[in-house]
């Protein structure tokens, strides 16, 4: 059986979604932006990458996310002092402030603990060519900011696949037939295939029961498969936390 993702990407503009600081690309160059839809977020929100997708999919499905925003600030890099944009800081600052340098940070996210922290998705080739964004988490930190910086390391391996895999069937209730069926199967591990061909677990039963915590799975050490051992869980979702906070 074919496992495929099944976000949804869309190629229209939304007025509903959150606007961004930035334009997500700038006219002439080839690559279209994609545009996604989820549970945590207003609207449809534009992504300049697919480790942008693959990060939004990793806060779609962790269980500490309430909610978050695309470019949501301008950060003065000198001060600290956060704006809606870049037009609101050189307002503030005069003529002066299109020397200011600045940081516009891909995300904001607000966790169940009630604390905001910013995300970054970096490809390790662009922080080579620009070695100071790592100093940017503890600069921000300096300023009573948090950030955190995501690499490919995490965003490009088997998260990229499961994550995806996962994110569509965020928010659907679990049905109660996939609760009768995993009393069926016990305490012990069951291959993805046991699941499906003998407990009768469709793809997305088996998605549902993996985020309400009914079945856990190591998402970040490899691709889910039909051989994959999934162990029966008591409804714990901290596998699903891959992010640093």
């Amino acid at each position: 059986m074919r496992m495929d993702s099944c976000i949804r990407l869309y190629m229209k503009e939304n007025k509903f979604a959150d606007p961004t600081m930035r334009r997500v690309h700038k006219r002439g160059m080839q690559k279209r932006a994609s545009k996604m839809a989820g549970t945590k977020f207003r609207g449809v929100i534009q992504l300049e990458s697919h480790m942008e997708v693959t990060l939004v999919c990793c806060l779609e499905i962790d269980p500490r996310v309430l909610s978050l925003r695309t470019q949501p600030c301008t950060i003065s890099l000198t001060s600290g002092r956060v704006f809606r944009d870049k037009n609101a800081l050189e307002a503030h600052l005069g003529r002066s402030g299109r020397k200011n340098p600045i940081y516009t940070p891909d995300f904001e996210v607000l966790l169940n603990d009630g604390t905001k922290s910013l995300l970054d998705a970096k490809h390790s080739a662009h922080i080579e060519k620009k070695p100071e964004y790592l100093l940017y988490p503890e600069l921000l930190q300096s300023f009573g900011l948090s950030l955190l910086m995501v690499t490919e390391e995490l965003l490009q391996g088997p998260l990229y696949y499961n994550a995806r895999l996962l994110a569509p069937w965020v928010g659907k209730k679990c049905p109660a037939q996939v609760f009768e069926k995993l009393s069926d199967v016990g305490e012990d591990s069951s291959s993805y295939r046991d699941l499906h061909l003998h407990h009768g677990l469709s793809q997305g039963e088996i998605c549902m029961a993996l985020l309400n915590g009914l079945l856990k799975f190591d998402i970040t050490a490899s691709r889910l498969r039909q051989a994959s051992e999934l162990e029966a869980n008591n409804g714990c979702t901290r596998f699903l936390e891959v992010l640093k906070f």
